[in-house]
């Protein structure tokens, strides 16, 4: 395997002993969403972060969830509130 190939990809081992090669980015993506789980409010960034998405999609996503609450002249986001909203949304789909 070349070099490049190794660097943009990881291995995720499980424990019943198979191991997996995904992406990098994946991986990363991933453990933003591990630590962030029991947040209930956050920021545009990391709510951004939090989704996968770009900071001003995030912020659409927030408008149409109603989801924005003022906090000491810091304007946070709901994790459950949006949460709440795309399932919503995806049963709407259905």
């Amino acid at each position: 395997m070349s070099r490049r190939a190794m660097e943009e990809t990881a291995e995720i081992h499980y424990e019943n002993g198979i191991v997996m090669r995904v992406p990098k980015y994946l991986c990363d993506q991933i453990a933003v969403r591990a630590q962030l789980p029991e947040r209930y409010y956050v920021d545009i960034k990391e709510g951004a972060a939090l989704y996968c998405m770009c900071e001003n999609t995030f912020r659409k996503l927030a408008s149409a969830a109603e989801a924005g609450v003022n906090a000491t002249g810091k304007r946070l986001y709901s994790v459950k509130t949006i949460n709440r909203y795309l399932d919503y949304c995806r049963e709407d789909q259905i």
